[in-house]
This record gives structure tokens, sequence and C-alpha cells, in this order.
């Protein structure tokens, strides 16, 4: 696939993601709602997917999962990928070996492979929803292919290539240094009928989460490169037919999973965890973040089992514990953040403009 593809597929994305804004703005308004209404609040809409939540003389303001918790300086900071990395290694936190490289330099790439040895991971040094991150990737071949895709995808940032660990993602949120949910985040499947192939099941996948009814997913599931690699380790391909009713994963990258994918799966936590995000917030000085770990599972600390931090969030996305296989066993993670932003806990409130860069800035106390 060259790099007119590459980016013939990045429009085709592109080209749903209002229909998935608005899908998502509309599941974030009804649970913000509902979370209100359980503490006797109020909530308005106050235009361009904005929310205003007032009970007594208290208010704040809410966009879909952003709210006013951290600061912006806070956002900037966690979002730099390469950055955070290299605070988190410097106090032995068990993070990948990465390196940042410039695209036409695939040689110090390359490099870093041969060092290190084994599979490795190659995406766009800022990004979202997993567009432009190939897994798998280990030969020159696949190297050139996977920083192309991370180009296309966000031809602004350099690419960076980090060692892949084994086992599925977890999303661990953590509020003012307390874990308040885990949700374990597997690849992203479809379910076979015995006559359709898996490029056929995934189209069909993505209209049904355009479709109506409750919220699915909120990201197109994408036939992109990471989607090619895994179906080939597999021994598969996009025209194979999974026999009726077998759950078939289609990619390694997690982010564009389904509900059907993800599990609550906090009563699994070892207390490891639970220090370790309070260490995170301490160290970063933020209130609010969701940690990505990347692990066999959660029920020894992170030496004992090869796994590793992958990323951390701030303002992290909370319908990862609402879109879960288990909804009844949901954390009511929309509660637990109006409980305490309501508490009485200082809030310190940065409103960007829209068009500025300028910040209406408040303090609820």
């Amino acid at each position: 696939m060259n790099l007119w593809r590459y980016g013939a597929l990045a429009r085709r994305v592109l080209s749903r993601t209002p229909a998935f804004t608005e899908i998502r703005h509309r599941a974030y308004f009804n649970w913000w709602v509902a979370a209100a209404e359980e503490m006797g609040a109020e909530i308005t809409d106050i235009g361009q997917r904005y929310c205003r939540i007032t009970k007594g003389e208290l208010s704040t303001i809410i966009q879909d999962s952003s709210v006013n918790i951290d600061t912006y300086l806070s956002a900037m900071l966690v979002g730099n990928k390469p950055f955070i990395h290299d605070i988190l290694e410097s106090t032995g936190c068990r993070v990948p070996r990465y390196r940042e490289y410039d695209f036409a330099d695939l040689e110090t790439a390359a490099d870093f492979m041969a060092s290190v040895g084994g599979r490795f991971v190659v995406k766009p040094s800022a990004g979202w929803a997993g567009f432009g991150v190939t897994t798998g990737v280990n030969s020159r071949s696949r190297l050139r292919r996977a920083s192309i895709a991370a180009a296309s995808a966000n031809f602004r940032q350099r690419p960076m290539i980090e060692e892949e660990v084994e086992g599925d993602s977890f999303r661990l949120l953590y509020l003012d240094g307390r874990l308040i949910d885990a949700v374990q985040r597997r690849r992203p499947t479809v379910i076979g009928d015995g006559k359709s192939t898996i490029r056929q099941l995934i189209r069909r996948e993505n209209e049904q989460r355009l479709g109506s009814g409750p919220s699915r997913a909120f990201w197109h599931l994408a036939v992109d490169l990471d989607c090619e690699f895994y179906l080939e380790d597999m021994g598969l391909s996009l025209s194979t037919v999974p026999p009726a009713g077998e759950v078939r994963a289609v990619k390694n990258v997690a982010n564009q999973n389904s509900n059907r994918d993800n599990s609550t799966v906090r009563r699994d936590v070892h207390p490891y965890f639970h220090d370790l995000g309070r260490r995170i917030c301490s160290l970063l000085g933020v209130k609010f973040i969701g940690v990505d770990v990347m692990a066999p599972d959660l029920t020894v600390p992170l030496d004992d089992n090869g796994g590793m931090v992958n990323e951390i969030n701030v303002s992290p996305g909370l319908h990862h514990h609402e879109l879960i296989a288990n909804p009844e066993e949901g954390a009511k993670v929309f509660s637990q953040v109006l409980n305490y932003i309501f508490s009485g806990a200082k809030i310190d409130i940065a409103l960007p403009a829209p068009g500025h860069t300028t910040h209406d800035r408040r303090e609820i106390a």
C-alpha cells in the first residue's frame, strides 16, 4: 500500500468522523444527564457541545469527556508522549523503550529494532483513536510501510517506534490519586456468519455502529496496515470467511473496538496498581488521569508479568467505562466525577473560547 492509498484511507475515515462525533456527543450528554439527576443537579446545553451542570451555587462546564479538574497546561504536558515516557522511566516506572525518528531517516528506526529485538509498534508521536498506529513491525519492509501509515495519519508529528508488549490493553482511571475503575480493552472483533468475509463483516460492523440504538463504539473500524499485519500473522486475510458464531479479532490496536470487547475488571486489580496511580498523579501534579497499561492481566505487579505503562491521558475518555460487555458491574464514573467536582474540592476551570487561545478562568471551592 503506497502513500496515496494511505491518504485515501485517511480521507474515508475522516469522512465518517462527523457522524461518530454526533453519536459520541449524544451519548456523553445522556450520561451526564443521568449523573446530574442522580445527585440532584441541573444540566443545561449551552451550545458547541458544552453543557453547564449546576447544583446550588456551584456550577461547572463540561464538554463530552473534558471536565474542569486539571489545567490546560496539564493536558499539554501529558499529551507529549515522548516527554511522559522519559519522566516515567526516570522514576523507575516500566515503560516501553522507544525512539523518535524522521520519516526520511528510517535507518534510525532500523538500528533501534536491531538493538532491542522482537516486535515493534510504529505510530505518530501524537495521535487519536489508533489511526496511524501499526503493531507487529518486525522487518525493514514492515517498518517502511508502517512509517508511511504514521506520516499519513499525522504528517505534522514525527513517527516514533517502541517495543511491542504482549497482553491486552487496560485503562486504569484515577481520581485524586484513587483508582475508581479498570477496564480491559481487548482487540476489535467481528462475529462470523459462515458466509461473509472478514472485510464484509467489518463493513457490516461499521454500519451497525452508525445505526440507531444504544452506542456500541465511537470510531470507525478501519481496514488499515495494523489489520493487514495482524491477519497475516494469524494466517488469515480479509477474504477469510469465519465460521458462524465465531468471535474473530481482526486487528491488534484496541482503540477501535466496541462494547463487546471491553469489560470492567476493577475487582481483580492488584494493590500495586492503586499505588502506581497515586505515584503518577503526584509526580505529574494532576488529579484526573487515565493510565493505559499493556499486560497479560492486572492480578500481579508489572514487574512480575512483563507489563508496561503505555500512555497517560488527562481528561480521559469516560466512554471506556460505559461501553462495556458487563454494564451491570459498571463503576458509575460519571457520578463519581460529578460528586468530586461538587464535593468542595478546589477546581481550576479553563474554558477555551472558540477560535482563541485565551481562557476564562474561575474556581469552584
